[in-house]
């Protein structure tokens, strides 16, 4: 907003993060003033805003932008939409959350109207999938259609899987950092009678599966990215 550097916090080796702050809702506070302001000047400021922040993440390969949910700040997030190139749009079993995707689209839809670079939408995923439910997620893929009739569905799920995650944010770590400290099941079993965790509900199954399915999915969408950039 003042032309500031970003403040960029290391975590590991090529991966930064720059969180978000109080002043976040000063930026949707000034988004949302911006507009009601005439069409024109709506656009200039978004075009604006995209290039700065193009141009302070230059030097990065990949940007992921988690924005909050789409009825939370309609300015923000459509700030965020006109900065990135591409969007994913992940959304659980849920006629509410199934709803808040449409809207996502309609939003998408209404920058279209203002003639700026937006975000393609890739697709949608489906997340908090319950495991072992395939009746479940045939009917939520029925509901979905409201969705993919306009972008596809990605192949990869995101199953409720609570406890790596769970694991992961007490930790301040990635799902990958978590399963490469977890001990197999056998050490797990002899180190319970000796020395109890906070982490005895966590499986090496569990944690291995929650990161093949982020990777895959991260895959999926690197490919579709790719082959959308090239189309």
């Amino acid at each position: 907003m003042d032309g500031d550097q970003l403040q960029v916090v290391p975590v590991r080796p090529g991966l930064d993060l720059v969180p978000a702050g109080p002043r976040t809702q000063s930026l949707a506070d000034e988004l949302n003033r911006v507009a009601g302001n005439r069409t024109e000047v709506i656009a200039s400021s978004f075009s604006g805003l995209r290039h700065a922040i193009h141009t302070a993440t230059a030097g990065y390969d990949i940007v992921v932008i988690d924005t909050p949910p789409s009825e939370q700040s309609h300015g923000l997030l459509d700030c965020m939409m006109v900065v990135a190139d591409a969007v994913v749009i992940p959304t659980k079993i849920s006629k509410d959350d199934i709803t808040g995707a449409v809207k996502l689209l309609q939003r998408l839809a209404a920058l279209d109207r203002l003639g700026v670079d937006y975000a393609r939408p890739l697709g949608a995923v489906l997340v908090s999938a319950p495991t072992g439910a395939s009746r479940i997620e045939a009917r939520a893929e029925a509901d979905l259609a409201l969705i993919t009739r306009h972008i596809p569905l990605f192949n990869s799920r995101i199953r409720y899987r609570p406890a790596p995650i769970s694991e992961a944010s007490r930790r301040h770590q990635t799902l990958q950092q978590i399963y490469s400290s977890l001990p197999t099941d056998a050490e797990r079993l002899r180190g319970l009678r000796t020395r109890p965790t906070n982490a005895e509900h966590l499986t090496l199954a569990s944690a291995a599966k929650a990161v093949q399915e982020h990777a895959d999915l991260f895959d999926e969408i690197v490919a579709r990215f790719t082959q959308d950039a090239a189309a």
